[in-house]
């Protein structure tokens, strides 16, 4: 679903991040050269950056081997120091004001971040807590080589209607460098219908995920892959969701920003 060329050596942004757990584990595993998680959830942003912290104090023995440590050694000692430097903010972005230095930074280092195998310093992942229908990204744009949405698209969607999950891939293509990679998990109409969801009345969208890919092709951005998941499968997690990946044209100029109009 997620190659190590969409992470390695890229600055990626995780929308939707929830407490970041798939987003520390892309950036243990694949060395991007600068990673950004939000989520609207300051809650959870705040837990994202707790269990970056945590993991960072696992680490440990000859080898510098993530998960050295048992968790019950935190729990005794307590988490480990940041190096001087990272402490005061450790794994927070307050503003997203901070992120195009933080960006433009990274981006000068060749050498990826750290100081063991598997620990990851907040030179090389943070997390903010953020709403992107909201916020004002226009300083963002063309900072990012991948970004991801998974498991988000629905609640786009619900809460800003047809025009926000709209808005919302207008924010991606702009987002993006020429040829960056969009990867994203359209989530099914038919989990929209659920019970506990009826107060978003869903069945008044217009704009069905199955209609996706035309408007993403539309805006600029041609198919890399469609994968579905085997239906025959027991396993669980993103590796046995349906996901797209998607490539930002880099020859064609960002689409203009879309018409401020009443949410549907």
């Amino acid at each position: 679903m997620i190659s190590n060329d969409d992470i390695a050596g890229k600055v990626v942004l995780d929308v939707g991040c929830n407490s970041g757990a798939l987003t520390l584990r892309l950036a243990s595993l694949h060395r991007p050269k600068w990673m950004l998680g939000i989520d609207l959830d300051g809650h959870l942003i705040r837990d994202a950056a707790r269990h970056a912290q945590h993991e960072y104090s696992l680490v440990g023995g000859p080898d510098d081997e993530p998960g050295y440590f048992p968790d019950a050694m935190v729990a005794i000692h307590g988490s480990t120091p940041l190096p001087d430097g990272w402490r005061k903010d450790g794994y927070l972005v307050s503003s997203l004001s901070e992120v195009p230095n933080l960006v433009d930074r990274a981006r000068k280092h060749v050498r990826w971040e750290c100081d063991a195998v598997g620990a990851v310093l907040p030179g090389t992942l943070r997390f903010a807590a953020a709403d992107v229908a909201k916020e004002d990204l226009s300083a963002l744009e063309g900072k990012f080589d991948t970004i991801l949405a998974l498991s988000v698209t629905k609640w786009i969607h619900l809460h800003g209607r047809d025009n926000g999950i709209r808005d919302f891939f207008h924010t991606v293509y702009r987002l993006l460098v020429p040829g960056g990679t969009f990867i994203v998990e359209p989530q099914p109409f038919d989990s929209y219908l659920k019970s506990k969801l009826k107060k978003f009345n869903p069945p008044e969208l217009q704009f069905r995920p199955d209609a996706f890919p035309a408007f993403l092709t539309s805006l600029g951005f041609d198919p890399l892959a469609d994968t579905h998941p085997d239906p025959t499968t027991t396993a669980r997690g993103f590796e046995t969701r349906h996901v797209q990946r998607w490539r930002k044209r880099a020859t064609r100029s960002p689409p203009p920003a879309p018409a401020r109009q009443p949410r549907d």
